[in-house]
């Protein structure tokens, strides 16, 4: 399908290729959020930005053509679940319920890289089709050793 896509639309960008350019060439959370929404994609995606300051955090839903939807963090949103269904759609598989369930009732003060790491473990939002289980953090980045977990027991 894709392939189709890229003779039609003569869109040839992989999503990687247009993150790695991205974090080359931008120097600001807003110009790379700009530049990931409105890079034609060979394929949709779904890209997750995190910044170094305050607020800095956003879920791109994405199309070939554009975002479908960004949505950022705020006072009041303090954090962000995205589970490869569109945030406005039904949870399919309620893993997105489930992650906002306990990340609430953790509450943004008791909010670390363990307890992260122990949300995105639980069951369902770890499934069977788990590949990747990461914390990473822009202003940390020595964290992705501490807390990257690939899933070796799927099936």
């Amino acid at each position: 399908m894709n392939i189709l896509m890229e003779i039609i639309t003569k869109f040839h960008d992989p999503v990687s290729f247009v993150i790695r350019e991205t974090l080359e060439e931008e120097w600001t959370f807003s110009a790379a959020v700009e530049r990931l929404s409105k890079t034609h994609l060979i394929c949709p995606a779904y890209i997750i930005v995190g910044g170094i300051n305050k607020f800095e955090g956003a879920v791109i839903s994405r199309d070939r053509w554009t975002s479908a939807d960004v949505e950022r963090l705020s006072e009041e949103k303090w954090y962000l679940v995205e589970t490869n269904f569109d945030h406005w759609k039904e949870d399919g598989d309620k893993r997105r319920i489930t992650a906002s369930r306990l990340l609430s009732k953790m509450g943004r003060s008791r909010l670390n890289s363990d307890s992260l790491f122990r949300v995105l473990s639980t069951t369902p939002v770890r499934n069977n089709l788990t590949i990747y289980s990461g914390v990473l953090s822009a202003a940390y980045p020595s964290m992705i050793y501490d807390s990257t977990v690939i899933i070796e027991d799927r099936y």
